[in-house]
């Protein structure tokens, strides 16, 4: 015997009654009656509905993410690279009569080495590009390892930069 408590709602208030039911005696809608094993079945019912929800809820799986291009200045310009190599932040600095100079590290996540190239322009502070681009460059990062791009302008009207990198053709 279980002991339930019925809330009813009428107009003068809420009420709860209290009875005893036999969970044997209990039927539901449709003539259906509930018995002994019922409260494992629901209970796994629940458990399954809640997964699947659960797992639908998760949404898309998200990728790999190196963090391959948080910086706007440096570019990949081969799809290959990416997930290849992981560009850190770049750091900027100013040297000599206000030459803008820039280190761009790198760090190759293959077990092989990369041979790369890279390109880089100087842009002043309304982004209009203030040297010529330079020629291709290139740079060896060892397997697993680390390796800097290091370039600087020729003039103090430098206040920005972008660098392409691609693998050494």
């Amino acid at each position: 015997m279980v002991q339930a408590t019925r809330i009813v709602l009428s107009a003068k208030g809420i009420f709860m009654l209290n009875r005893r039911v036999s969970l044997q005696d209990r039927a539901l809608p449709g003539g259906r009656r509930v018995g002994r094993g019922a409260g494992l079945r629901v209970a796994m019912f629940l458990g399954v509905v809640l997964l699947g929800v659960g797992l639908a809820g998760c949404g898309p799986i998200v990728p790999f993410q190196d963090n391959m291009n948080p910086y706007p200045q440096v570019e990949l310009t081969n799809w290959n690279l990416l997930g290849k190599i992981v560009v850190r932040e770049p750091i900027a600095s100013r040297v000599g009569d206000g030459q803008l100079h820039i280190v761009v590290p790198l760090r190759n996540l293959t077990g092989h080495e990369l041979y790369l190239e890279y390109q880089y322009r100087f842009l002043n502070a309304k982004g209009v590009q203030v040297e010529q681009t330079s020629g291709w460059n290139t740079v060896r990062v060892q397997a697993h390892g680390m390796a800097q791009i290091h370039f600087t302008s020729l003039t103090a009207l430098a206040n920005d930069f972008n660098v392409d990198i691609r693998p050494l053709q």
